[in-house]
């Protein structure tokens, strides 16, 4: 009885290896992402959603051990909303780090000189990359060049 009791205890310490080493390879080695994606995070999203769009983005094979990496890293508190640029091969760890640094996706947008403040906002609610939209005009003189 007690041959198979250690034998028990053997196999699931095993097991045990066997799944750390799995979960270990996967989380480190190159992702399945083959061209650069935007990926958005919206405010608030929890691991499972922020799992599943970058799945759907392609930037993950597995969103359940994304779900338990960010859960045993203590970062799925900490995803931080924003639209971020992935690379190609970007490993779960890297991914989890960009989000939880706040690495986002910086859009660059120049304005002419001269311009009103209403103008201005006027172009920026009708830029098609820029999502929101400006409802308060600044009051002229506020918006400074860079």
């Amino acid at each position: 009885m007690k041959k198979l009791l250690g034998l028990g205890v053997l196999v699931l310490m095993a097991a045990a290896v066997g799944a750390y080493v799995y979960f270990k390879n996967c989380y480190e080695s190159n992702g399945p992402l083959a061209q650069p994606v935007l990926v958005v995070v919206p405010k608030g999203a929890n691991s499972r959603l922020v799992g599943q769009s970058l799945y759907e983005a392609g930037v993950i094979s597995q969103p359940m051990l994304f779900r338990l990496a960010a859960r045993f890293t203590g970062l799925d508190k900490h995803l931080k909303a924003g639209e971020y640029l992935f690379e190609p091969k970007i490993s779960m760890a890297q991914v989890l780090d960009k989000i939880n640094g706040g690495d986002i996706y910086y859009r660059k947008l120049t304005l002419p000189e001269g311009l009103t403040s209403a103008q201005m906002v006027e172009i920026l609610n009708h830029n098609d990359i820029l999502s929101g939209e400006v409802l308060d005009v600044p009051a002229e003189g506020s918006l400074l060049p860079e």
